[in-house]
C-alpha cells in the first residue's frame, strides 16, 4: 500500500480544483484516519504500511 502517493495526488487534485487549504487538510485527515482505522481492523496489512513509509 502506498498510502503516500494516494494522499499525494488526492491534495494535488484538489490544489488544481482551487480548493481551499483548509478543506484539504480536513480531507486529507479525514483521509488518513478512514486508513488507520482499517488497519486496526486488519493487523496483517500494517507490516506492508510500515515498508511503505519513508524513513
Amino acid at each position: 500500500m502506498q498510502i503516500q502517493v494516494y494522499l499525494t495526488a488526492i491534495v494535488q487534485n484538489m490544489k488544481r480544483l482551487g480548493v481551499s487549504l483548509r478543506e484539504i487538510i480536513e480531507t486529507a485527515m479525514a483521509f488518513v484516519r478512514i486508513i488507520t482505522k482499517g488497519l486496526f481492523q486488519q493487523p496483517h496489512l500494517l507490516p506492508a504500511v510500515n515498508q511503505s513509509l519513508p524513513g
